[in-house]
């Protein structure tokens, strides 16, 4: 399941990328603002690194790894909405939003490395793909 590994990690650099620049059209909607899209950007570059299936699918590994690191994020935005019941207008909306990116990002990578694992680990074969050379 190299493709579905790689488009997953590739989905991931392209919401990277899309993320920067509502950041952009709407800073003022994002705790820290601006500070964010060198983030975001160097997120996109990194997935981008990640989806190559150079290595024999570790590359992209490590970028499901991340992608699902990312998705966890989701944690952040549930607790900011519960406990701080005064936001409103465009930040209320930006973290309900991003609550709901990060859950996709998390389902999505999840299954994306679930596959990727079980793809080069046929039962009974006892080998690990991503151990192998090293």
């Amino acid at each position: 399941m190299p493709v579905l590994s790689c488009a997953a990690v590739v989905a991931d650099a392209l919401l990277s990328v899309a993320w920067a620049v509502g950041i952009v059209l709407k800073p003022e909607c994002v705790p820290g603002g601006l500070l964010w899209v060198p983030w975001c950007l160097a997120c996109a570059l990194l997935f981008l690194l990640c989806s190559k299936s150079e290595g024999g699918g570790r590359t992209q590994f490590l970028g499901l790894i991340f992608g699902v690191a990312w998705g966890w994020t989701f944690l952040f935005d549930a607790l900011v909405l519960a406990l701080k019941q005064d936001l409103e207008g465009c930040q209320k909306s930006y973290f309900e939003l991003d609550l709901k990116i990060c859950l996709g990002v998390l389902a999505v990578n999840s299954v994306a490395l679930r596959c990727h694992r079980r793809s080069g680990n046929e039962a009974g074969s006892g080998s690990d793909p991503l151990l192998e050379g090293a």
